[in-house]
């Protein structure tokens, strides 16, 4: 479907699944397939802000994604090594920087892992929380017989998720 109306004012912020940066993306060969989607809504008038949970290598791909605006989490530090360090700054990132998103008019997330980021940031900003999925951790988990713990972890993040998703889309037909 072609839409011909520019959207006015409009501002979108994408944040990838939790872990992931452009780079990755980048070297996995995702790159162009995934980008292509935000490339056209910025010819629509759509300004368009990538937050990523790499750091500054993601903005040596910043030619190939044209006004994409890219904010790699750990552009200015170090990323740390150890798994609950990184967890603790995906929740303490957006809250510290959350005013920085003020004219974003709509959040969203590929993956409800992760999830919690760009939902703390609609939440403070008092935004839409657009979820889409194509994988759905529960089910997954529990078909993959994961320990009781990660498990009731994934269900509260989910629980959380798509309380507070605003819209969510799904795009497989196992879901």
């Amino acid at each position: 479907m072609r839409y011909n109306s520019k959207p006015a004012n409009s501002n979108l912020c994408l944040t990838l699944t939790y872990g992931v940066s452009l780079w990755d993306w980048y070297l996995k060969g995702y790159l162009s397939r995934e980008i292509t989607y935000y490339k056209r809504l910025d010819e629509l008038g759509v300004n368009i802000t990538i937050i990523s949970y790499g750091d500054s290598s993601d903005f040596l791909l910043k030619t190939l994604l044209g006004n994409i605006e890219i904010i790699p989490i750990y552009a200015n530090k170090n990323k740390p090594k150890r798994s609950f360090q990184k967890a603790l700054i995906s929740i303490v990132w957006p809250i510290l920087n959350y005013k920085r998103f003020n004219k974003i008019h709509v959040f969203k997330t590929n993956q409800v892992f992760g999830g919690w980021l760009p939902l703390i940031l609609a939440a403070l900003n008092k935004k839409k929380l657009f979820v889409r999925l194509g994988y759905e951790p529960l089910q997954n988990s529990i078909k993959a017989k994961n320990r009781k713990l990660s498990l009731a972890l994934i269900w509260l993040t989910s629980f959380i998720v798509y309380r507070a998703a605003d819209v969510i889309l799904v795009t497989s037909p196992d879901i």
